[in-house]
C-alpha cells in the first residue's frame, strides 16, 4: 500500500485530493493547521487509512515517524492574502517549503508540490515550461522562489504549474475567478470583468487531481521536473459572456480594478510524457457550480475565501 503525506489537507485542492487518494486504498498521513476550519475532511476523517496531524509545516515534518512514499505538498498562503500578510506569506510558502524538501531528501521520498501558472504573469504566445516567470504580487514571488530551489536541487522532485482552480470541493471556494463569477452571475445578475481582453488558463479539480494520479502511476516516464496543468484558455471577456450565456447576468466592464495578469499557458508537455489530457471544459465546469447554487448544495458565505 502507498502511503503518502498530504500537506494542506483541509484546503480546497488538498481535501479534494485526499479525498481520492483514500478511494484509491492509498494511505494518507494529512496535515493541516486548519487555518481554514477542518469541516473539509468530515467525510474522510475516520477512514482506516487516513491519520490526521494538526501541524504548522513551518516546523518542518521532523513529527511525522518514518519515510513516506510520496509527499504532495499543498500547504501555502494563496492569493490576495499574500500581499496582506507578505511575512507570512514567505514564512509558509518559501521557508517552510525547504524543510520539506529536505525532509524529502532525507526520507527519499518523491515530492509533488503544487505550485501556479500565475509565475508567467504576463506572456505573450502559449507559456510552456521552459517560458520566462515574471511573478506579479507577493504569492506568485514566493512561489517562483521556492520553484528554483526545488530545480535546483532536484531529488525525486516535480513541481506542477496549476492553472486557476476552477469547480467543487469539500471546501469551496468562490474567490477563485470562474466561482467567483458564476455566484455574482447567479445572485447579483452582474459580472464586472476587468481587463476583459488578459488571457487566463483554468483547470477543474478533477482534472488538476488526475493529474497527479497519472504522474504517481507512470513517475518514471517523467522528462522534467516541471509540468503545466491546464484545462482551458481564456479571456476574461469570453469567460464573463460564457457565464451570461447560463445565467442571463449583465456583463459591464469595471476599469478601477486592476490586475495586470495576462497569460494562456500551453500543457502540451504533460500530454506527452504520460498521454494525459483533461476531461472538462468550460461549459461542464460553469453548469456544476451553477447546479450546486440553484439546487441549494452550496451557498457562498465569507468562509469560502482565503482572507
Amino acid at each position: 500500500m502507498l502511503k503518502i503525506i498530504v500537506t494542506g489537507c483541509a484546503g480546497h485542492f488538498g481535501s479534494f485530493v485526499t479525498n481520492k487518494l483514500l478511494q484509491n486504498n492509498i494511505k494518507v498521513i494529512g496535515i493541516d493547521n486548519l487555518l481554514y476550519g477542518g469541516e473539509s475532511m468530515l467525510s474522510f476523517i475516520s477512514h482506516p487509512n487516513f491519520e490526521f496531524k494538526n501541524l504548522d509545516i513551518c516546523n518542518g515534518l521532523d513529527a511525522i515517524d518514518g519515510r513516506a512514499d510520496y509527499i504532495i505538498h499543498f500547504a501555502a498562503l494563496v492569493g490576495t492574502v499574500c500581499d496582506k500578510k507578505p511575512e507570512k506569506a514567505w514564512q509558509i510558502n518559501y521557508e517552510a517549503t525547504l524543510k520539506i524538501c529536505e525532509w524529502a531528501k532525507k526520507n527519499n521520498s518523491r515530492l509533488i508540490y503544487l505550485s501556479t501558472c500565475s509565475n508567467y504573469g504576463i506572456h505573450k504566445g502559449l507559456a510552456t515550461e521552459t517560458s520566462e516567470l515574471k511573478p506579479l504580487g507577493v504569492y506568485a514571488e514566493t512561489k517562483v522562489e521556492a520553484e528554483k530551489h526545488i530545480l535546483g536541487n532536484a531529488h525525486n522532485f516535480i513541481l506542477l504549474r496549476i492553472a486557476t482552480l476552477a469547480g467543487l470541493s469539500p471546501r469551496p471556494r468562490f474567490d477563485t475567478m470562474l466561482n467567483e463569477w458564476v455566484s455574482e452571475g447567479y445572485y447579483k445578475g452582474k459580472i464586472e470583468c476587468y481587463q476583459p481582453s488578459a488571457n487566463r488558463p483554468f483547470t477543474h479539480l478533477i482534472d488538476a487531481s488526475q493529474a497527479i494520479f497519472t504522474i504517481i502511476n507512470n513517475w518514471e516516464k517523467a522528462s522534467s521536473n516541471c509540468y503545466n496543468i491546464v484545462g482551458f484558455n481564456t479571456t476574461k471577456i469570453e469567460l464573463a459572456n460564457r457565464i451570461k450565456s447560463f445565467t442571463g447576468c449583465e456583463v459591464t466592464e469595471n476599469k478601477t480594478l486592476i490586475d495586470n495578469r495576462d497569460y494562456a499557458v500551453s500543457s502540451e508537455l504533460i500530454k506527452k510524457d504520460f498521454g494525459f489530457l483533461p476531461n472538462h471544459d468550460v461549459d461542464f465546469t460553469i453548469n456544476e457550480v451553477l447546479s450546486a447554487i440553484k439546487l441549494g448544495i452550496v451557498s457562498p458565505r465569507p468562509e469560502h475565501r482565503n482572507s
